[in-house]
């Protein structure tokens, strides 16, 4: 997998076609540029973007990104970080994507895991071919196929597999973390 880098600002355009609604994002008040307006609640609409931008140069895309994302919080006008990995691949590759997620899951010495149906409907993702991350029925993400009209409205010509974790829950639960 490639790593990649995309900017804590998106566009709401951006965060439209990945169907968040407004009261879930963060608007800036002062925008310097009009697509830099909003600040990121996910990772996955810029992974979407980069895909979007590329698969004419590859058909074969697999990017990760590990990084803050940024959630409105009622009682203050500011967000809470938190960090997140964030992987993407593309095409018809689900168990290819899953032996990814588990050979992560094993070099950090996480074996108390499972995937169980989403306790919430997720619209990025395909209903029926997601499921949420559990590690000791604690939930850290979620993994799955991108909803094909979410593709549709980044113009992507492929399926493509995301899994997306909590980051300082792998941290926590990792018994084989390098110091």
């Amino acid at each position: 997998m490639t790593e990649v880098a995309s900017y804590s600002m998106i566009s709401e355009e951006l965060l439209t076609n990945a169907d968040f609604e407004p009261e879930n994002y963060l608007k800036i008040t002062n925008p310097l540029t009009a697509d830099l307006v909003c600040m990121r609640p996910s990772l996955i609409p810029s992974i979407l973007q980069i895909i979007s931008q590329n698969q004419a140069n590859s058909p074969d895309i697999r990017i990760f990104e590990i990084a803050n994302i940024y959630i409105p919080q009622q009682e203050t006008d500011l967000p809470e970080e938190i960090p997140v990995l964030t992987a993407g691949q593309t095409g018809n590759k689900f168990f290819e994507t899953k032996g990814i997620f588990e050979a992560l899951f094993e070099d950090l010495g996480i074996k108390d895991y499972k995937f169980m149906p989403p306790t919430s409907l997720v619209k990025i993702f395909h209903p029926g071919k997601t499921a949420e991350v559990f590690v000791k029925d604690k939930p850290v993400g979620i993994f799955g196929e991108v909803n094909p009209q979410i593709l549709r409205r980044f113009k992507i010509s492929t399926k493509v597999i995301i899994f997306d974790l909590e980051f300082n829950s792998l941290v926590k639960h990792a018994t084989r973390l390098k110091k």
